[in-house]
């Protein structure tokens, strides 16, 4: 049997990938450190975790929201969790899920998947059988609202041009 080259077995990552994966952990620290010390950062990722919460044990809500989607002439995404191991994946996924556009694409017209979650959130908050179910809606109803006022009194603008200035522009109109 031939011998192996050394460089061939050798298993250890490059110094470049270990560089890289350590750069990715500092990011997701520094971002959860501001998760914890930033209000309006915990609030957002409370949230969502809200409203994932609402339709991940709740098929029947699930269900609704795909219909009342429907209706809208929209495909509605199930909203996703932003607990796990890499935090900073699961919040870009949970918030571009929220601010979703419709079919139609364009934020300026439409503001898709947020208005469809609202609506059903205020829907729920009246007609859930669950108190819990109900109880989750009105706060993240509540949420919703108050995040979104919050954002647009902001001072700092969101990049122009990006998914948070269209949907914004949205939401004023």
């Amino acid at each position: 049997m031939e011998e192996l080259d050394s460089e061939t077995t050798n298993t250890e990552p490059a110094p470049s990938d270990e560089a890289d994966s350590v750069s990715a952990k500092k990011l997701e620290l520094a971002i959860l450190t501001l998760q914890k010390k930033e209000p309006m950062v915990a609030k957002v990722y409370d949230l969502l975790h809200l409203v994932w919460k609402t339709y991940h044990f709740n098929p029947k809500s699930r269900r609704e929201l795909q219909a009342l989607g429907e209706e809208l002439g929209m495909n509605v995404c199930s909203p996703s969790s932003v607990k796990g191991t890499r935090w900073v994946p699961h919040v870009q996924r949970a918030l571009h899920v929220l601010l979703k556009q419709s079919k139609l694409g364009d934020l300026a017209v439409d503001s898709g998947q947020y208005a469809a979650t609202l609506e059903h959130m205020d829907h729920l908050a009246v007609a859930a059988n669950s108190p819990d179910v109900q109880g989750r809606a009105r706060k993240a109803t509540s949420e919703l609202k108050r995040t979104v006022s919050a954002l647009e009194n902001m001072k700092l603008r969101p990049k122009h041009g990006g998914m948070l200035q269209k949907f914004m522009g949205c939401i004023q109109e």
